[in-house]
């Protein structure tokens, strides 16, 4: 996964990926979405898997969400079963539409 941020450094760590979007410097507003995605069936996941493949799974996820989205959005575990993602510079109408 991208771009997971320790409590301490995330919102410093947070100006790179706004940094990056094409609308960065021409002086407008960057809107973010936060969308959150949780893996359901966490407990039987880990039942039949374990904890290791539970994790394998919600890598997988992250790395097919990575894949379809731009260069400048995040990705990042906010709990076990849980990813989260910023898209930056990004309605919530067309946040909608991508969920």
């Amino acid at each position: 996964m991208t771009a997971t941020l320790p409590p301490r450094t995330g919102p410093v760590r947070l100006t790179s990926p706004l940094r990056k979007s094409p609308d960065a410097n021409d002086g407008r507003h960057l809107g973010v979405c936060v969308l959150s995605i949780a893996i359901d069936g966490m407990e039987d996941h880990i039942a039949r898997y374990g904890k290791d493949g539970f994790d394998s799974i919600v890598n997988q996820v992250a790395r097919i969400i990575r894949g379809n989205i731009r260069s400048y959005d995040v990705v990042g575990r906010l709990e076990a079963d849980r990813i989260g993602v910023l898209l930056i510079n990004t309605a919530a109408s067309d946040a909608y539409l991508w969920a």
